[in-house]
C-alpha cells in the first residue's frame, strides 16, 4: 500500500479550501490511486497530483481498480489539476467512462 493525501470537503472545495489528509491507497499508477472512501462508504478514485476525487462510491475494490484503469487509457493523470481540466478529450473521455460506470451499477446511488 502506499500513502497518498487527498482533499477533503464540499464539492465546492478549491485547492485553497479544501483540508488534505493522509490515507493508504490500494493502488496506485500512473498519476490515480484507489482508496476507501474517506467521508462515505466504498471506493474512490483520486488524482494523484491534486488529491482531488474523480469518481467515489464505488461499490468494491476491484471495480474501483477496473474504472481506474480505464480511466488511464483515456489520457495523461500524471500532469497538474489545472492540465487535466484544460485537456477537453481527457474529460470528455473521462465523463464517459464514468457515466458508464454509473449506469452499469459500479457506484452506490
Amino acid at each position: 500500500m502506499t500513502t497518498i493525501r487527498i482533499a477533503t470537503g464540499t464539492s465546492t472545495s478549491t485547492s485553497r479550501t479544501a483540508r488534505r489528509v493522509e490515507t493508504e491507497a490500494l493502488w496506485a499508477e500512473r498519476g490515480l490511486a484507489v482508496a476507501r472512501s474517506f467521508e462515505q462508504p466504498g471506493w474512490t478514485i483520486t488524482h494523484l497530483a491534486s488529491g482531488f476525487a474523480i469518481l467515489q462510491g464505488i461499490r468494491t475494490h476491484r471495480d474501483a481498480i477496473t474504472v481506474a484503469r480505464r480511466l488511464l487509457d483515456a489520457g495523461d493523470w500524471t500532469r497538474s489539476k489545472t492540465a487535466v481540466l484544460g485537456d477537453r478529450q481527457l474529460k470528455g473521455r473521462a465523463r464517459d467512462i464514468v457515466a458508464e460506470a454509473r449506469l452499469l451499477g459500479l457506484v452506490k446511488a
